[in-house]
């Protein structure tokens, strides 16, 4: 709100100058000079009256903000956690306890009394998540976190725009950020970007592609080709398929080309082993000769339930970690993929695994059990809420603060914001062995070489 400044003015009083006429030397006796009339004072300037402001009217009815009894007296920062609790899929419903069970966490060790965690269910729709949006501003949040799908975040925030406040969502869909909305999720594009610099700077250049059906598989594979471009590499060969076995085998024979043929197991992954160096063929020849291939390695953005089906039917087919590399994105990030030979040895982007272990531990002591692996990103929102509750009110949850350059430190390793809502993240990358993952080159611990950088992305 302005304040308005009444100036007043100062009058300065007028001057009066009495003129004489002076009387002329003559024989008759002087006559008086008359007098003078009277000059009338200027009138004193009077001051404007002080204009009062006009009141701004606030965004919102501060009198239905919810002001618990036990916070009485203190200047209560309210941050808004929306997740479908509710979901009529039991995974999803689990997820949603648990992601709340992680941010109470953050809460309980950082002893923030003055923060007030407010839960909502986001529903199944938009117009379910509008109304549960509609509920945590109406009751006084400062910063939305949440929710996890592409649609209930479309469905909340307009309305939280209107009155400005921040959403930190869990989406990994960059069609719903800007304006208010941040996402703080494991975007494909960044691991792409990660992964291929990677490759490129061990000497990998030419690739192929299978994708599966779907929206993230798509979103990986233009940005994987975007990258691949930008880092000078080819696309030799590209194959989607589904989950039906029949179309993974035809992607497969795709990606080999004419005469694509099923190998004997003589020929397989077990009797030759990688080169650690390059990946780009065989240190121990096999018993027969592997398939003429026009790639040196096979990027697969896909999950746990797919890639060992997958990696099979290429072993079939001669292709293995014997002979290419495969890479994969941050849904490898699954201590269940150790235990799937065909994919020894092949690469992918993660965040540092220390501080979510630690969490892991603290969670399983506090709850009872694992958590799962998205509950981490509702700690290090509740986290970074928490810590820019410290800041002034009026620049708590302001865009300069959220989109810091210098970025916040969270259990998944550093992160920032860009003015576009998008998350960069330091990613690690990861080797997989039959004893475990291995990080084979560390996530940067700041961002500060990568501003410094040119334009070109640099080489890891």
């Amino acid at each position: 709100m302005t304040t308005s400044i009444a100036v007043r003015l100062r009058a300065v009083p007028a001057v009066i100058f009495l003129l004489f006429l002076a009387a002329c030397a003559s024989d008759t006796a002087p006559v008086p000079a008359p007098a003078p009339a009277p000059v009338a004072a200027a009138p004193e300037a009077v001051p404007p009256a002080p204009v009062a402001p006009e009141p701004v009217k606030p965004l919102r009815d501060t009198t239905k903000f919810l002001n618990p009894g036990f916070m009485a007296g203190q200047d209560t920062v309210r941050v808004a956690l929306i997740l479908p609790f509710n979901s009529g899929t039991a995974r999803v419903k689990e997820l949603a306890q648990s992601m709340a069970n992680a941010a109470q966490l953050a809460l309980f060790e950082f002893q923030a009394k003055d923060v007030l965690l407010m839960t909502y269910d986001s529903g199944t729709d938009a117009a379910s998540a509008a109304a549960a949006g509609q509920h945590a501003l109406d009751q006084g949040a400062d910063i939305i976190l949440g929710p996890l799908f592409a649609s209930s975040v479309t469905g909340l925030a307009p309305l939280a725009a209107k009155v400005q406040v921040p959403v930190v969502a869990f989406s990994t869909d960059s069609s719903t950020a800007g304006n208010g909305v941040y996402l703080l999720s494991f975007p494909p594009d960044q691991d792409v970007k990660r992964i291929v610099a990677y490759a490129r700077s061990r000497g990998l250049s030419h690739f192929a592609e299978l994708v599966p059906q779907g929206a993230y598989g798509r979103r990986a594979s233009d940005a994987f080709e975007a990258e691949v471009q930008a880092e000078g590499g080819t696309i030799a060969r590209r194959g989607d398929y589904s989950s039906d076995p029949a179309q993974m085998e035809n992607a497969i024979r795709k990606i080999i080309g004419a005469g694509a043929q099923k190998v004997s197991p003589a020929t397989s992954e077990t009797d030759a082993e990688v080169d650690p160096g390059t990946g780009g063929g065989p240190a121990v020849p096999g018993t027969a000769p592997a398939p003429s291939l026009a790639f040196d390695a096979v990027f697969i953005p896909d999950g746990a339930a797919s890639l060992q089906g997958v990696t099979g039917l290429l072993s079939d087919y001669g292709v293995s970690s014997a002979n290419v590399r495969f890479l994969g994105t941050g849904l490898w990030d699954d201590p269940s993929l150790v235990s799937v030979p065909s994919l020894e040895g092949g690469w992918y982007p993660a965040p540092p695994s220390d501080g979510r272990l630690s969490f892991a531990s603290r969670y399983q002591q506090t709850y009872g059990s694992t958590p799962p692996r998205l509950a981490g990103l509702a700690y290090d929102a509740m986290s970074l809420a928490i810590v820019l509750s410290r800041r002034p009110a009026a620049d708590r949850y302001s865009a300069a603060a959220l989109t810091n350059p210098d970025g916040f430190a969270g259990l998944d390793g550093v992160f920032r914001f860009a003015p576009n809502g998008l998350v960069e993240r330091g990613l690690a990358v990861y080797e997989i062995h039959p004893g475990g993952a291995t990080q084979i080159d560390p996530a940067p611990t700041d961002f500060k070489a990568q501003d410094q950088a040119p334009a070109q992305p640099p080489a890891y």
